[in-house]
């Protein structure tokens, strides 16, 4: 059985086409341009906002695992505390992005995704990134 690994998790900027990267385990980060105003996320991440109220839009590296079968989605209002349990995530099919609606304004958000095999072996989650939903 072949491990499947989601190396970065990425949050598009609608509004400058900035993008936050966030890699597992810290390996690398890279933070946008200009970043939002607005506070830091938690434990180094940053904050980043659109001008599409209520969304947040969702992009990670593609993994080419032959056996990958689709990525998951998952999101909550604190750090590593998501409202889909593991294995429930929103499903994002094999498209490397995704948005999330209905967000509520004003709240911080908290993302991370994972990738399955057909069998459904769950890779462990992406690394994490937020926003501040306006």
């Amino acid at each position: 059985m072949k491990k499947i690994f989601l190396a970065s998790l990425l949050i598009v900027v609608a509004a400058s086409a900035a993008l936050l990267l966030l890699r597992t385990g810290g390996v690398q980060k890279g933070a946008p341009a200009e970043q939002s105003a607005g506070l830091p996320c938690a434990a180094g991440d940053a904050a980043a906002t659109s001008t599409a109220p209520g969304t947040a839009k969702l992009t990670w590296d593609v993994i080419t695992a032959v056996n990958l079968a689709g990525y998951r989605v998952y999101y909550g209002t604190a750090s590593k505390e998501y409202l889909q349990p593991m294995g429930k995530g929103l499903e994002a099919g094999k498209n490397a992005t995704y948005t999330v609606s209905e967000l509520k304004s004003g709240t911080r958000y908290y993302f991370a995704v994972t990738a399955y095999d057909a069998a459904g072996v769950e890779s462990p989650f992406s690394g994490e990134v937020c926003k501040d939903v306006r």
